[in-house]
């Protein structure tokens, strides 16, 4: 009974914030007989049925699916009694964490008021419909914003996200995958904590040592690593990842263990197949650019209209192939081994014991306050540094770690 209600809250937290994105909270008056009309819409392309029918299924509302002339798709949510005993409950439980929270809000009492209230004399006040989607905030109420969580940042990303990758071709080693968020700026509260709540993650347990050192000396020093930005000449702002460990090792294994309901489940697939083909390095083999081409192509809008079915059996067999990087070092630092055949400097204490990870000795120099040049000293003379620490090069760091793994 437990897993069923926790199961239930994941449920409802992203139907939240897919609404957060693509729903809208509505209110109508019929010119002909004067009847309110309270209403929850869902409005998607055609060939996101799946994500309405997902809707209707989360909340067991029965109604049916009405077909646009636009390609579209519409799932309207307006039986009264339904609002009231199902959607407000919900709304009310798990709220909007986006300025949406005060269309609810607005949207609520309306449909409360109406409800309970002379009906004659609430057409008299009508105008107040028109103020549900104005965009303007509710003195002394805050968005709870403390609330967010993975399960409604999902639903959000399906709604607003966009996943994508840039294939490029087989010698450019700056193919790069990469997570954004665009919002009107009057949405700039909701990218903050969303850049704040995705700062509190780290890595999964299995990812190899050297990896978690050289991702924990990233984070101690730029705990940005979710960007947020002004977009030129428009009033918006995007939240970016472009990082590509920390998209594989941080960002990923918290997209993949949760529930997607949308068409973009598919885009996410092969997404997480484009990153993992350039974390591996196979994207530099003539088998994974010819995939990554593909995926890409047939992502995102590039796949509407028109029947796509992921080539799985191509995923595996790519995907198995001998990797091209070192699987214990991170993308920033095989890329570099790529080209220069070397790359990396490993701090070791004076019991062997791997310490820390740097991409470079520029990176290693920051950290021990000195020049580039001198902990190059350090590494060819293999002195002691600060009395504790000896700092390797690549061609040390492989063949231990190597010979430790077999042990």
């Amino acid at each position: 009974m437990k897993m069923m209600k926790n199961n239930l809250n994941k449920t409802f937290w992203w139907l939240v914030g897919f609404t957060d994105g693509d729903g809208s909270f509505t209110c109508y008056t019929s010119k002909v007989n004067k009847i309110m009309s309270f209403k929850l819409n869902y409005h998607l392309h055609k060939d996101d049925l799946i994500c309405l029918n997902n809707i209707k299924n989360m909340l067991n509302y029965s109604t049916n699916i009405y077909f646009e002339k636009d390609n579209t798709a519409r799932l309207m949510i307006s039986n009264h009694k339904f609002l009231l005993e199902t959607i407000i409950p919900i709304f009310d439980k798990y709220p909007c964490l986006t300025i949406k929270h005060y269309s609810y809000l607005k949207w609520k009492e309306s449909l409360l008021y109406y409800t309970s209230k002379n009906k004659e004399n609430w057409l008299l006040n009508s105008e107040k419909n028109k103020l549900i989607n104005n965009y303007k905030l509710i003195d002394n109420i805050d968005i709870p914003y403390e609330l967010m969580n993975i399960n409604w940042l999902i639903g959000f990303i399906e709604a607003e996200g966009h996943l994508n990758f840039y294939p490029g071709n087989k010698s450019n080693i700056t193919v790069r995958s990469f997570l954004t968020i665009t919002q009107h700026e009057r949405s700039l509260n909701t990218l903050k904590a969303i850049k704040n709540f995705m700062n509190t993650w780290t890595y999964s347990n299995n990812t190899p040592l050297p990896i978690k050192l050289f991702l924990d000396e990233k984070l101690n020093i730029h705990d940005n690593w979710v960007f947020l930005s002004k977009m030129s000449k428009l009033n918006a702002y995007t939240l970016a990842i472009n990082n590509m460990d920390m998209l594989y090792y941080i960002v990923l294994p918290k997209l993949e263990a949760e529930q997607w309901y949308s068409r973009k489940k598919d885009d996410f697939i092969m997404w997480k197949t484009a990153l993992t083909i350039i974390i591996k390095g196979l994207h530099n083999t003539n088998e994974g650019m010819n995939l990554l081409n593909i995926l890409y192509n047939n992502m995102n809008k590039k796949r509407y209209n028109k029947q796509y079915d992921i080539p799985y059996e191509m995923i595996n067999k790519v995907i198995n192939m001998t990797p091209i990087y070192c699987p214990y070092l991170p993308y920033e630092i095989n890329t570099t081994i790529k080209v220069k055949k070397s790359g990396g400097v490993y701090m070791y204490d004076l019991k062997g014991n791997l310490f820390k990870v740097f991409k470079g000795a520029s990176t290693a120099g920051l950290f021990f306050n000195m020049k580039r040049h001198q902990v190059l000293s350090y590494i060819n003379k293999n002195m002691i540094i600060n009395n504790n620490y000896i700092l390797k090069d690549y061609n040390y760091f492989i063949k231990n770690y190597k010979n430790n793994i077999k042990k």
